[in-house]
């Protein structure tokens, strides 16, 4: 996604694409957000160090913090703003590869 960059794990590769654990960090703090949604079966993130607000369809955006996780259902429309400078996120998924859909 616009706004991050990511370490994978070599747990894709590992499992043979039946999960994928990687670290994701924000590059720069605030970017230009949109919406997203990914087809993935089950996608658990997980805040490992700094802040974000995430707005999800017909929800009021929330506020998560170091130490706060949250699931994001296939196909659901999703956008991650107002990232901190120091935003590190662990993001487990199954299947390990999946498709990220960016919505203008």
């Amino acid at each position: 996604m616009e706004g991050f960059e990511h370490r994978e794990t070599g747990i894709n590769e590992a499992t043979k694409g039946i999960a994928s654990v990687h670290v994701a960090r924000a590059n720069q703090a605030n970017h230009a957000a949109n919406y997203t949604s990914h087809n993935s079966d089950i996608l658990f993130s997980f805040v490992l160090n700094g802040n974000l607000n995430l707005s999800t369809e017909n929800k009021a955006a929330q506020n998560l913090k170091e130490g706060d996780a949250f699931v994001i259902p296939p196909q659901m429309k999703h956008m991650i703003s107002d990232t901190s400078n120091d935003l590190q996120i662990l993001e487990i998924s199954l299947p390990g590869t999946f498709e990220t859909t960016v919505h203008e």
